[in-house]
């Protein structure tokens, strides 16, 4: 065990440094050159770091504060002036205007007190730079490459960390075979990409670190100090023994004792190298992969109101377990750190193909199908770019706490940069989405087939007909009006809009409103069509007939056993349905003529008395009266006049 004999003792101010005693690697020069970091009233000299840092607590609240390091004494100091400063920070670094870690700050007047802080006169005519430093052996939210890291152990007086320097390496490193652990989970979720090593070496001090552990020794007690405190003695003692900590390891973790002042759990500096826990915190892995989350620049996943609500993945709530939860990050994560690169698809128009998991992305081949989709905000003039993400749960997203084996949505403000993402909604297999910039429409879902799956259809296009969707059938006949499904209909030739009986993916009322509502549509989704084998299709069918007549209509494909969803065998009432429309319908629904097509218009809106625009294509849709609906049945077609099969209801 490394533990240091040097102590540091201070006085009843906490930042004085007076240093007392003396090491047994006599390292009496870099003890004694912290007596002189802190001044009272010292005036700034030159321009600190900006820092954001994020602290959790065990309620589930978390303090977002801006700190400043000063590099002259090695010293992190916070910040501060007039009411609002802290705020006014923050909304900067929220903006991007600011960017932890790397935008800097000198402000004429500003000075250091007795405890360290910055204190700002005002906030006019802040010199706001970039720092130009290249000496840190670390790089800024470098997310790909090996990492050397170090994490430090305390002892105090009245408390040590509860861990022993082996049990903190193999709960980082797994040095002892702890199967689930920081390296291994990094590992696993990049794909080999990004490596995190225990450091093993000499450092400048001529001190050898083991394992990515080392111990120091404080002379003050701990029970009832503020955290930031603490974090300063340890960072003092570790530069006075190791020489600089921050240019000779990536990443450093402070394991600190229990008993420090507040029920936090851990907390990290945004796009730096630094990060703090509460003892036993220092073990667990939603823990470690969370704070180096932040450390590598990732903000928080919430949902709803809740900041860390998003328990998709790691930057949401930690749990208390040492090799649990199995799990990575959420799609605006992913695509920001970039692993999945070749799986990443920009949907601005349409798209419809298969969406796998990260799970399965070592194992399938990226043409025409996704693991990450994003709809960037340009497609809508928002601020906001959306994401599509299958979250399936197997393998190294097997222990993922929300939305398994579910359809993902979420959003986050547009760009790659520090900011929070929120999740918007799940959605299982025939379900239609219509709140988003563009419509998402998860057919089906396939949880059986190695690799799982997700079919999705994106935005108004035409759904891609997926093989294992595809009921075998034979093949098609001349006159192809039958009871059994064809694998494709009998055409005269193929048209633009071929008017159809088939289900349509949007159910029979007016389109959706221009913009998306304010209520996405959850509680109750829209059941999509079934996939068949002959969807609506520009395409040429593959068997056309040999005598085409003059005015071909494409037969509806008959479903083998429709899904539906409740209420089954209503007709369709003046009641709002889930979807938003213009104005709610009666029943029957004003249909199109075949002569009448062209006096519809995109986006729902008809020209004519009897036209309705569905998912881009005019269609001649017949309706049943509330008290014909026994005369529908399953495959589209009606018995008696003025009745059809919408989405496996009756209507």
């Amino acid at each position: 065990m490394h533990i240091s004999t040097a102590a540091i003792a201070l006085a009843l101010s906490p930042f004085a440094t007076a240093i007392e005693g003396s090491n047994a690697r006599n390292l009496r020069a870099n003890v004694n050159k912290t007596k002189t970091k802190i001044k009272n009233n010292r005036p700034q000299s030159k321009a600190c770091l900006l820092l954001l840092k994020e602290t959790r607590f065990l309620d589930g609240t978390n303090l977002e504060e801006v700190d400043c390091f000063d590099s002259s004494n090695g010293l992190i100091a916070k910040i501060k002036g007039p009411n609002g400063a802290q705020e006014d920070f923050i909304r900067r670094f929220k903006n991007g205007e600011l960017k932890s870690g790397k935008s800097t700050l000198k402000k004429n007047g500003a000075y250091f007190d007795e405890d360290g802080n910055l204190v700002l006169p005002n906030l006019d005519n802040l010199e706001i730079g970039e720092s130009s430093e290249n000496t840190d052996k670390r790089r800024l939210a470098t997310v790909v490459g090996d990492k050397e890291m170090l994490a430090i152990r305390v002892v105090a007086p009245d408390a040590s960390t509860t861990s022993s320097e082996s049990e903190i390496s193999d709960s980082w490193f797994g040095t002892s075979g702890d199967p689930v652990n920081l390296k291994s989970q990094y590992a696993a979720c990049s794909y080999g990409q990004l490596r995190c090593e225990g450091a093993s070496k000499t450092t400048s001090t001529g001190v050898t670190v083991s394992d990515g552990v080392y111990t120091v020794e404080l002379s003050n007690t701990v029970s009832g100090v503020h955290r930031d405190i603490v974090r300063d003695w340890v960072l003092t003692e570790g530069d006075a023994i190791l020489g600089s900590i921050k240019s000779q390891f990536d990443h450093v973790m402070l394991c600190l004792p229990p008993g420090t002042r507040g029920d936090w759990i851990a907390y990290a500096y945004i796009n730096w190298y630094l990060s703090i826990y509460n003892d036993e915190w220092c073990n667990y892995v939603s823990g470690q992969m969370h704070e180096i989350g932040h450390n590598l620049n990732l903000a928080h996943s919430g949902e709803g109101s809740e900041e860390y609500g998003d328990r998709t993945g790691m930057m949401g709530y930690s749990y208390s377990s040492d090799d649990a939860p199995l799990m990575c990050f959420n799609a605006p994560k992913n695509w920001q750190l970039g692993w999945y690169s070749d799986g990443q698809k920009v949907v601005t128009t349409g798209w419809s193909g298969k969406i796998y998991g990260i799970a399965d992305y070592g194992g399938i081949d990226h043409n025409g199908s996704a693991i990450l989709v994003q709809i960037p905000a340009s497609v809508y003039g928002g601020t906001d770019d959306w994401y599509v993400s299958f979250n399936r749960q197997t393998g190294i997203n097997a222990g993922t706490q929300e939305g398994g084996d579910q359809v993902l949505l979420h959003k986050r403000p547009a760009g790659t940069g520090f900011a929070e993402s929120t999740l918007v909604t799940k959605l299982s297999a025939g379900t239609l989405y219509i709140s988003a910039p563009l419509l998402i429409e998860v057919h089906s879902i396939h949880t059986s087939s190695n690799p799982g799956y997700a079919a999705v259809t994106i935005g108004d296009v035409i759904a891609t007909p997926f093989p294992s969707d595809v009921p075998v059938t034979p093949s098609p006949t001349v006159a192809p009006v039958t009871n059994t499904p064809t694998t494709a209909p009998v055409t005269d030739s193929p048209t633009a809009a071929p008017v159809t009986d088939a289900p349509t993916a949007a159910p029979v009322t007016d389109a959706p409103t221009d913009s998306p509502s304010k209520a996405p549509v959850t509680d109750a989704p829209i059941t999509a069509a079934p996939v068949t084998g002959s969807p609506i299709t520009d395409a040429p069918t593959a068997s056309p007939t040999t005598n085409p007549t003059s005015a071909p209509i494409t037969p509806a494909p008959v479903t083998p056993a429709p899904v539906s969803i409740a209420p089954t065998g209503s007709p369709v009432t003046s009641s709002p349905t889930n979807v938003p429309t213009r104005s709610p319908t009666s029943s029957p629904v004003e249909i199109c003529s075949i002569d009448k097509c062209y006096a519809c218009v995109e986006g729902g809106a008809c020209r004519k008395e009897g036209c309705l625009w569905v998912r881009g294509v005019c269609q001649d849709l017949q309706v049943c009266a509330p008290d014909n609906c026994s005369a529908c049945y399953n495959g589209g077609e009606c018995k008696k006049n003025g009745c059809s099969w919408k989405k496996g209801v009756c209507s």
